[in-house]
């Protein structure tokens, strides 16, 4: 008995020492290969109703990147001075999940000296008739050859080349108001550039620019904004156009011959006139706050 007894203490121990090793050994298997990374998320400018996923690391600029924007400086076309198209500098787009109308001005852009990818912001944005100043950064991350239909003369169109430049934007508002929040995202800036140093934005007819990354109105930006007080989060879509963005964020949004009239029922979202020539940038009073929002309208 004492010999049974003994066996059956031997193999009790015999498959304790084998569980313990397998699960050693289980711990310690190295992965037969990475996991697959998940598909990036194809973000249309509908997605500007949900939270933007981080952006991937940009890959360096490279030397001729870098030697374009030492030789080019882009500052006018981000401040959205152009040429024969605009009567002032501003545009709008959609904030919140509700799209309501919000406008941004850049009041002043420059170049930095030492790093020339970098662009130094100042300007102003209205939302529901509050005006608040912002600074910031544009740093470009690509420039890229765009293959589009440029509307210039035959001689100029032989010799353009045009190109879309993207960056990485942060824009803090005026801390001092109790609404302030800082805004995060991608900029778009579309372009064209001639023999003779000519520069421009890329504008394209609707429907046959659409491929373009503005959409074919030149400057397109999207993010998102989060609150200094609370971190609550609102996305952002802005285009120097906003009826090329608008499709994809609100339904029949244009109405008229070509659709170039608003829809009166988005009235109550801000959204009246759009090509009323109220410079609410220059308003007087303009220092650090011009006015404070309600705490609950952002």
């Amino acid at each position: 008995m004492y010999t049974q007894l003994r066996r059956q203490v031997m193999k009790k121990s015999l498959i304790l020492f084998c569980l313990a090793l397998l699960g050693s050994a289980c711990q310690h298997k190295p992965a037969l290969r990475e996991a697959a990374p998940a598909p990036a998320a194809v973000e249309a400018p509908a997605a500007a109703t949900a939270r933007p996923a981080a952006p991937a690391a940009a890959p360096a600029l490279t030397a001729e990147m870098r030697t374009f924007l030492q030789q080019n400086d882009l500052s006018a076309l981000w401040q959205n001075k152009v040429e024969n198209r605009r009567e002032y500098p501003a545009f709008s787009g959609f904030f919140g999940a509700d799209h309501y109308r919000i406008g941004f001005v850049f009041s002043r852009v420059t170049q930095d000296a030492q790093r020339p990818e970098v662009f130094h912001v100042q300007g102003k944005n209205q939302f529901k008739k509050v005006v608040t100043p912002f600074e910031g950064t544009l740093t470009v991350t690509q420039i890229a050859d765009l293959d589009s239909y440029m509307d210039l003369d035959s001689v100029a169109m032989r010799t353009a080349r045009a190109y879309t430049v993207t960056a990485d934007f942060v824009l803090r508002e005026n801390p001092a108001a109790k609404t302030a929040g800082v805004f995060r995202g991608t900029g778009h800036l579309d372009l064209y550039r001639t023999a003779d140093g000519t520069m421009d934005q890329l504008i394209g007819m609707p429907g046959v620019a659409d491929k373009n990354p503005t959409k074919g109105s030149g400057l397109l930006f999207a993010g998102e904004w989060t609150s200094n007080s609370t971190g609550r989060r609102k996305p952002v879509l802005l285009a120097n156009d906003v009826f090329v963005i608008a499709p994809a964020v609100l339904k029949d949004f244009g109405i008229g011959e070509r659709g170039g009239e608003i829809n009166p029922k988005y009235a109550k979202l801000g959204w009246t006139a759009i090509w009323e020539n109220e410079e609410w940038w220059a308003e007087p009073g303009s220092g650090p706050v011009t006015a404070q929002a309600p705490a609950d309208s952002l």
